[in-house]
């Protein structure tokens, strides 16, 4: 993990690049640090539900607009 500071690159730039690397902003730092891996914990009853639900939209979505 490394906390960023002026680098004018990185001032406007956060979320995941590559296989790598995951730029994001905490308590006003920015931070580069490598990706997450999956979680190795089974989902819970309320993130397998969640997960459903947008399954269901996004299907829903996609049959709506015709691209399906």
């Amino acid at each position: 993990m490394a906390l960023v500071r002026d680098n004018i690159l990185l001032q406007l730039v956060r979320g995941t690049h590559g296989d790598q690397l995951t730029i994001y902003e905490r308590n006003g730092q920015i931070i580069m640090a490598k990706k997450r891996g999956p979680s190795k914990k089974k989902p819970t009853k309320n993130q397998q539900e969640a997960r459903y639900k947008m399954s269901i939209a996004a299907a829903y979505t996609f049959t709506d607009i015709g691209l399906w």
